[in-house]
């Protein structure tokens, strides 16, 4: 931080910083990494890693040589979990719907990713904004299927599940099964690219694992608890 020239911390009365961040809170310079009037972030995931740090700003330069002024970040002075970064790692990306996203501060409508392996030399290409040819039909060009997504959260991006085929085989589950309710935290379905497997209810899972046994015509493998 102290090697840039245009890096800056938020003061406490900045409004997006309370309304967008559930736990905060005003530096009074204790510890010696948070100045004093500072905004001070604590944030919790799903799997209880942690951060908490200074919300900043600096000027951010992609790909090209395209420069951004004033882009925001969480500056984390305390980290666990996942989150306790080792030289395989230093910090992460947020593409959510709230205003702190990088998506949301750059104001693109779209974007589209492909990790590579963790430990090869092959960087990860991340574009933002995919050209409006892709969303039709003509021009020749292959298309990119996309299903509308419920915007209801600020924070994850919910589906509008309707059901599931294995094979020619549709599961009988009722649609309400996946229907957004008014507790968001227990209902409705989210795609989430920091999660690599798929959590479904118990009645759903049993349905899915019969009709997948039922197509494979294999006899399933005993695993041995040891």
């Amino acid at each position: 931080m102290s090697n840039s020239s245009t890096f800056a911390s938020f003061p406490c009365n900045f409004s997006t910083f309370q309304q967008q961040l559930p736990w905060t809170s005003c530096g009074t310079g204790t510890p010696q990494a948070w100045g004093n009037q500072t905004c001070v972030y604590t944030y919790l995931y799903a799997d209880m890693s942690m951060t908490s740090g200074l919300l900043a700003a600096d000027t951010s330069t992609f790909d090209g040589g395209a420069a951004v002024d004033g882009l925001a970040f969480g500056c984390g002075s305390f980290n666990q979990g996942l989150l306790d970064f080792n030289s395989s790692g230093t910090g992460i990306t947020g593409f959510g719907c709230g205003a702190l996203s990088l998506s949301s501060q750059l104001k693109v409508d779209n974007f589209s990713y492909c990790f590579t392996n963790i430990t090869g030399s092959t960087p990860s290409a991340v574009l933002l904004g995919l050209p409006v040819n892709l969303y039709g039909s003509g021009g020749g060009g292959a298309t990119v299927q996309i299903t509308p997504l419920n915007m209801t959260s600020t924070f994850s991006y919910y589906l509008n599940l309707q059901s599931i085929t294995v094979g020619s085989t549709t599961l009988q589950v009722p649609m309400s099964t996946f229907a957004l309710k008014d507790d968001s935290i227990t209902s409705g379905t989210i795609i989430d690219s920091d999660t690599s497997i798929t959590l479904l209810p118990s009645t759903v899972y049993s349905l899915l694992h019969d009709a997948f046994v039922s197509q494979l015509n294999m006899m399933p493998v005993a695993v041995s608890a040891n």
